[in-house]
Order: structure tokens, then sequence, then C-alpha cells
């Protein structure tokens, strides 16, 4: 596509290009990202005052989740133009994001449990040994039940976001989207609240 596609383009209307968006229009939702990325990175500022570099990188990201989400659930007719849903829906998520961080941030560090392999090992070891196998052969079973109810992507998806990578990251670690990964992360937390 040249630039006077693109100037076209970026002509249209946000209801437009979230028209052809939703039609799997990829130029279009590079437009109306790029139109809003300003609100994005100023609204994730507005939270990051008191943030380290990589987390003012996870609040931009979780803008964008917020983002992908004003595109898909938008709906023109509702009173408020998408700029305004937008800001709403960012607002929204990095204030949950951010207060989520601030509760983590307030826990004193003597109330943190360690999970070095070591010092696990020696709890486990002090256990009554009936009480480790039985524990051994609850987790085998759980951690068969999550693997039944996974597809592999989903396992993959898990295994990257229980190591602490970013949505970011995951996307390119397995070749896939943002999007993509955010949606598997959604059906991973409803598969598992469903297991008992």
């Amino acid at each position: 596509m040249d630039n006077r596609e693109l100037g076209s383009f970026d002509e249209l209307s946000d209801e437009k290009l979230i028209e052809k968006i939703r039609s799997g229009d990829e130029h279009s939702f590079e437009i109306l990202s790029r139109r809003y990325a300003p609100i994005i990175y100023g609204k994730a500022s507005q939270f990051s005052t008191s943030v380290s570099l990589e987390d003012k990188e996870d609040l931009i990201q979780e803008g964008y989740i917020a983002f992908l989400h004003a595109v898909n659930s938008y709906r023109e007719g509702n009173g408020a133009s998408f700029k305004t849903y937008l800001n709403r829906c960012v607002q929204n998520k990095l204030l949950t994001v951010y207060k989520s961080e601030k509760r983590k941030k307030n826990i004193p560090k003597n109330a943190l449990v360690s999970i070095d392999q070591e010092q696990l090992d020696l709890q486990t070891s002090l256990q009554n040994p009936e009480q480790l196998l039985i524990d051994e052969e609850c987790f085998a079973a759980l951690q068969e039940k999550i693997n039944k109810s996974l597809s592999s992507f989903e396992q993959k998806v898990l295994s990257r976001y229980l190591s602490g990578s970013s949505y970011v990251q995951t996307a390119r670690s397995l070749n896939t989207t943002v999007k993509a990964v955010d949606n598997a992360l959604v059906r991973i937390r409803k598969k598992l609240r469903r297991i008992d």
C-alpha cells in the first residue's frame, strides 16, 4: 500500500476504520493505533511517575490491550465517540493495573514467602513422608488435568506467562500477535477456574 492510499485511510473516521478492522484490514488497524498512540502513551505516563522503565513499558502494553478491547467492543450510537470510549477503557485498565502493582509493593518484605528451590526442598523434606507422597500425587493429577484442558499453544503461553514474560515477549517468542496471547490467557483463566 503506497502513501496515497495510506493518506486516504488517514481521512477515514474512527468508526469506518473500526468497521474495516473488524473485516480483517490490518492497515486500518495500523492507522487507528497510530492515531491514538499519543493517548495510550499519555495515560501510561500519568500512572508511571513512580515506576521503573520496565513497569512503564508494561503500562503501555496494558494500554494497547485496552485499545484492542475498545476496538472490539465499541458500539457506534451508544452516545460516546470512539475517542471518549477509548479514553475510558485505557484509564480503567491502567488504574486497575496500577492499583494492583501498588498493593504488591505495599506487602511487607517479611510477609513474602521465598520460592527458592533449596528452601522448598528443605520444607518438603521436613514434612511427613506420607503427606509428601499424597501432595506429589495431587500435584501430578492437577498437572495432568491442566495439560488435558489446555491446547499446546495455551500451554506455551501459560509457561511464558508464569516465567514472567510480557505479552509482547510471549508474542514474539511464539511468532504470534499480542492479541492472540491475550485471548489465550483469557481462555486459560476460564479453563483453570473449571478445574476442580
